[in-house]
């Protein structure tokens, strides 16, 4: 099941599934972790669709490839902060737009939101 407090308790529950090996991690897999992952995917990346979670090996390369497309998505962001820091502002706030409108993870996205308007 997923936390209730949601959003970053599940970032973190993320994190500390993804930090296991794939065989512990595979070793946890049950209906409550598939149960959440679903919750997790469709709560914090919408539209995304959820793939089949059939299997410890299935389970594991999903949360794999969670884990490095959070990665990915929160470098982008990471390195458009960067760039309004360094004083392009205008091209910061462009990447901003861009960057909401391709991201995929619902946080990401909020974040540059809260960043485009300050």
């Amino acid at each position: 099941m997923r936390s209730e407090s949601g959003g970053a308790a599940d970032i973190e529950r993320l994190h500390a599934l993804t930090s296991r090996n794939d065989a512990d991690l595979g070793a946890l897999f049950d209906g409550d972790l598939k149960e959440w992952t679903v919750e997790f995917i469709s709560s914090e990346l919408p539209g995304l669709g959820v793939p089949p979670l059939e299997s410890p090996e299935a389970f594991v390369e999903v949360l794999r490839e969670l884990r490095d497309s959070k990665q990915r998505w929160s470098n982008a962001l990471a390195s458009i902060v960067l760039e309004a820091a360094d004083g392009d502002d205008g091209l910061a706030s462009e990447r901003l737009k861009v960057f909401i409108e391709q991201c995929p993870w619902r946080f990401l996205k909020e974040s540059a939101a809260r960043k485009l308007h300050q």
